[in-house]
């Protein structure tokens, strides 16, 4: 329970208009304070793990995909502060796009439909849209699994309908 006493303190001191500007300064300077320790902080190194969207395009032209690769990879980046905090927020807009026919995915064995790119043959891909401000420590998962089967095509013949089979129609 709050003490009268204590309550009509605190609202003396709000009548008062000196301590309120003495307030409003001490909140600006703890502000300002802030912000100069986050940008000091935004200085150093930092390793930090993002998520990135990847869109794979132009998959092969006799083949048809019957399982979905991943569609975001994990990357370990080791950049300064102001590098990683300006790549966190543009990963979250644009997609990267990634071209299949170029990966040229291997099969897991002859004849298999589960072929695979090692996510190491991506990583120049990868540090190009980075620049050379950041640093890539880790790619996860470290394969990317394709399910492609063989494209069929079958001719059938057409045959019209017969005349009888118009004739006994309504």
């Amino acid at each position: 329970m709050i003490n009268s006493s204590h309550f009509n303190t605190v609202k003396a001191i709000i009548k008062r208009g000196v301590h309120n500007r003495q307030l409003l300064r001490f909140g600006i300077c703890l502000c300002i304070a802030a912000v100069f320790w986050y940008v000091e902080k935004l200085d150093r190194d930092y390793v930090q793990e993002v998520s990135m969207r990847v869109k794979f395009i132009e998959y092969p032209q006799d083949r048809v995909l019957v399982k979905e690769p991943p569609r975001a990879l994990k990357i370990v980046l080791k950049a300064n502060g102001y590098v990683l905090l300006k790549h966190v927020w543009g990963l979250n807009i644009t997609p990267v796009f990634l071209n299949v026919s170029v990966l040229n995915p291997k099969p897991l064995y002859k004849g298999s439909t589960d072929y695979y790119v090692l996510t190491q043959s991506i990583r120049p891909l990868l540090e190009d849209r980075f620049g050379g401000d950041c640093q890539i420590e880790q790619i996860s998962p470290d394969t990317i699994w394709f399910g492609f089967d063989d494209l069929a095509a079958r001719d059938i013949p057409i045959q019209p309908p017969h005349a009888e089979d118009e004739n006994e129609k309504p």
